[in-house]
C-alpha cells in the first residue's frame, strides 16, 4: 500500500470529526430548517432499522442558499449530531496526490477511491457514512459525471453512504440527473433571516460573551434591513465584544452602544457631521425628534431615529422607524400613522425652522399612503357614500372624471385630518412641554447620531 492510500484509508476510517462541534440549542432563528434536519438525523439513527425493513436511509441531501445564511453551520449541527450513529467526512480534505495537494477539487478518480473506501468503512463497522461537499457549484463536469455514476447505483450497492452537498446554486442550476429518487432526497432552502430570526440569532451571539442584560436587541435589529443573515450577525457580535475589551482590555461587558456601532460601520462608511455644517445638522435632528416625540405622544412605538445618512440614499440624512402594529384596522389608527409623518413638520415650526428640504420624504410618504387608504382600502367618505367601500383595482386616469374628483377631495380631506390630529395632540400635551421634549432628543442625537427604543424611553419618561 502506497503512502496516499494509506493517509486515504486513515481519512476515511481513522481521522477525527473535521468540523466544529454544534449542539442544537445553538442553532437559532432557523426552526424549520432544524426541523428539515432533524428528519435527517432521525433518518441516519435509525439505519440497522431501516436495513432490517429492506429501506433506504436516504440517497442524500442539498443544502443550498446564498452566503452566509448558515449552510456550513447547520451541516456542522448535523455532523454533531450523528457522531454516535455514523461517519461524516468533508471530501475537500480527501488526501490529493502532492502535485494537487493544494487543491480543493476532486477528480473523478477522487470520487472512485472516495466512494470505494467508504463502502469498505460501511461493510466493515455496519455504520452509514455521511459525505459532505461544501462550494459544490465549483465542481467540474467530469467528476460530476462520476458522481452521478456513483449516486445511480446508490439504493442496491451503496446503502449507508449519505452524500451533502452545500451549495450557492439553486437546484435549477445544478444537474437535475442528480435529483432523480434514490439519490438526492432531501432539499433544504437557506434564506436570509425573518425579523424573529434576526433577533434570536444576534441575542445568542451576544449572549454567549459578557453582556449587558438592559440590551434592546428587538430595536436593534430595525436599524438595518440588510444585516439579515447569521454570519454577519455573529460578525456584528464578535466585533462588538472586541470593541469593549479594547475599551477596558479584559472580559469587559458588551454594551448596547458596542452593537449599534458596528451595525453603524455596516450602514454607512461617513458620519454626517462629515457632509453637514452644525446649523443643518441640527434642523435634521430637530426633524427626527419630532417625528420620535409624536409618535411617542401619539402611543406609537420607535424602534431607532437618526441622523446619518441613509443606506440606500447617503445623499439624505436622517430616518425615523417606527413599529407598526401587528393588526392595522380601523381609520384612528391610520390617521395616527399619518399624523406622525407630520412630526417632523411641527418639531422645526416649533423652533422657528421651515426648512422644505427636509419635509420632502414626509410629503411623499404620507401622499403615497392616503392614496392607498382612499384608492386601495376605500377610506374616503365621498367614494363611500356614493359607491360603498370600494377599491380601486385599475390606474386612476382610467375612471370617470367624476371619481377622479371624489378621489382627489378624499386625499386631501384624510392629509388636512392627519395635520388637525398631530397639532391637537402637541397642543393637549402643551407646546412648552413638547418643545422641551424634542430638544431632549436633538441634543441626544446630535451627540450620539442615533437613539433606539429604551434610550428614547429613558429620554422621554
Amino acid at each position: 500500500m502506497t503512502s496516499l492510500q494509506e493517509q486515504r484509508r486513515k481519512y476515511v476510517f481513522r481521522d477525527p470529526l473535521r468540523f466544529s462541534e454544534v449542539g442544537r440549542n445553538e442553532v437559532r432563528g432557523v426552526e424549520l430548517i432544524l426541523s428539515e434536519i432533524d428528519l435527517i438525523v432521525e433518518r441516519v439513527r435509525n439505519f440497522h432499522t431501516l436495513n432490517r425493513l429492506g429501506i433506504d436511509m436516504g440517497g442524500g441531501a442539498l443544502f443550498w442558499g446564498p452566503k452566509g445564511t448558515g449552510k456550513t453551520y447547520c451541516a456542522q449541527y448535523l455532523a454533531t449530531a450523528t457522531r454516535k450513529y455514523a461517519r461524516f467526512i468533508d471530501i475537500r480534505g480527501f488526501p490529493k496526490p502532492v502535485a494537487r495537494r493544494h487543491e480543493s477539487r476532486l477528480t473523478p478518480e477522487d470520487i472512485r477511491e472516495l466512494f470505494k473506501l467508504s463502502g469498505e468503512y460501511v461493510k466493515k463497522y455496519n455504520r452509514p457514512i455521511i459525505l459532505c461537499y461544501d462550494e459544490f457549484e465549483e465542481i467540474d463536469e467530469e467528476t460530476l459525471e462520476e458522481l452521478r455514476i456513483k449516486l445511480s447505483g446508490l439504493e442496491k450497492r451503496l446503502n449507508g453512504i449519505y452524500f451533502l452537498f452545500i451549495s450557492t446554486s439553486e437546484p435549477d442550476d445544478l444537474d437535475e440527473r442528480l435529483f432523480r429518487p434514490g439519490r438526492i432526497s432531501d432539499i433544504v432552502q437557506f434564506k436570509e433571516l425573518t425579523p424573529r430570526g434576526q433577533y434570536e440569532v444576534l441575542r445568542f451571539a451576544v449572549s454567549s460573551r459578557p453582556h449587558n442584560p438592559k440590551i434592546d436587541f428587538k430595536s436593534i435589529i430595525h436599524l438595518s434591513a440588510e444585516i439579515n443573515t447569521p454570519a454577519a450577525l455573529v460578525d456584528i457580535a464578535n466585533d462588538a465584544y472586541r470593541a469593549a475589551c479594547r475599551e477596558n482590555n479584559r472580559n469587559a461587558p458588551i454594551e448596547q452602544r458596542h452593537i449599534v456601532s458596528q451595525y453603524l460601520r455596516r450602514i454607512t462608511g461617513q458620519a454626517a457631521e462629515e457632509t453637514l455644517d452644525k446649523e443643518e445638522l441640527r434642523i435634521i435632528a430637530i426633524h427626527e425628534a419630532g417625528h420620535t416625540v409624536l409618535a411617542r405622544l401619539l402611543g406609537i412605538g420607535v424602534c431607532f431615529t437618526s441622523i446619518l445618512p441613509r443606506l440606500r440614499t447617503p445623499e439624505q440624512h436622517g430616518q425615523t422607524n417606527i413599529e407598526i402594529p401587528a393588526k392595522v384596522a380601523g381609520t384612528n389608527i391610520f390617521l395616527d400613522l399619518l399624523a406622525f409623518r407630520f412630526g417632523g413638520l411641527i418639531g422645526e415650526k416649533l423652533f422657528g425652522y421651515h426648512n422644505l428640504l427636509t419635509h420632502g420624504d414626509d410629503i411623499r410618504d404620507n401622499t403615497l399612503a392616503v392614496t392607498l387608504l382612499v384608492e386601495k382600502l376605500g377610506c374616503g367618505n365621498e367614494i363611500q357614500k356614493c359607491h360603498g367601500r370600494i377599491a380601486l383595482d385599475r390606474p386612476l386616469n382610467e375612471y370617470s372624471d367624476k371619481l377622479r374628483q371624489m378621489a382627489e377631495r378624499d386625499r386631501a380631506r384624510l392629509t388636512k385630518r392627519a395635520l388637525r390630529r398631530a397639532w391637537l395632540t402637541v397642543k393637549k400635551a402643551g407646546e412648552e412641554k413638547v418643545k422641551l421634549m424634542t430638544e431632549k432628543v436633538t441634543q441626544a442625537l446630535l451627540e450620539k447620531k442615533i437613539l433606539i427604543r429604551n434610550e428614547i424611553e429613558e429620554l422621554l419618561r
